[in-house]
């Protein structure tokens, strides 16, 4: 089958916030030991741990507790990139700018329409990795860098997807790279269809 990809503008909008280290680290380990989760899901006593940890607010988002709200870092780029949807999967494809610290990686964005909670994203070139968010759920993902492979560890809090019929994509997400800080990250993509 030959699928027509579709130009779109991307705008990507990302705000990140410093999360205190031991909140993350310290539910999983106390929960699951030293071992990670088989297939990235937290067990029923996790979940019960990650709802005292973070918390619903009436605005209608999750917040951490620890979270350092003084030290939100935001920024919006624009891309042009495309987008393919066949019916069963929804593909958004973009290339990443310098203002993201990832220039001359491809990033790309793949759901099910059948299951529009479970997100992929992945980048190649200079920067690659595969990502999954699923709301409530931990995955661990490698980053390999020009520099040095390392993981992260990714707890997502929300999915938004609403890509097909409003061309809106909002993840919620906690990462957190192997012995450094954690950061709480929203991000927002809406896509366009670009004009030719």
């Amino acid at each position: 089958m030959n699928f027509e990809k579709i130009p779109a503008i991307i705008t990507i909008k990302t705000e990140r916030r410093g999360v205190r280290a031991s909140v993350f680290d310290g539910l999983l380990t106390s929960l699951l030991g030293e071992d990670e989760p088989e297939e990235g899901e937290l067990s029923p006593e996790a979940e019960l741990m990650m709802g005292i940890t973070a918390a619903y607010d009436a605005k209608g988002g999750y917040f951490v507790k620890g979270e350092d709200t003084q030290s939100t870092e935001s920024f919006e780029i624009i891309s042009e990139g495309y987008v393919i949807d066949d019916g069963d999967s929804y593909i958004i494809c973009y290339e990443e700018s310098q203002l993201t610290g990832l220039e001359g990686s491809l990033s790309s964005i793949t759901f099910r329409h059948s299951d529009k909670n479970l997100v992929n994203m992945t980048r190649s070139g200079a920067v690659s990795t595969a990502m999954t968010f699923r709301p409530h759920h931990r995955t661990i993902s490698s980053y390999q860098t020009p520099f040095m492979p390392f993981e992260v560890g990714i707890h997502c809090l929300t999915v938004d997807n609403r890509l097909p019929e409003e061309g809106v994509l909002v993840l919620d997400y906690i990462v957190e790279i192997r012995g450094g800080e954690a950061e709480r990250c929203f991000m927002e993509l809406s896509v366009k269809r670009r004009e030719q």
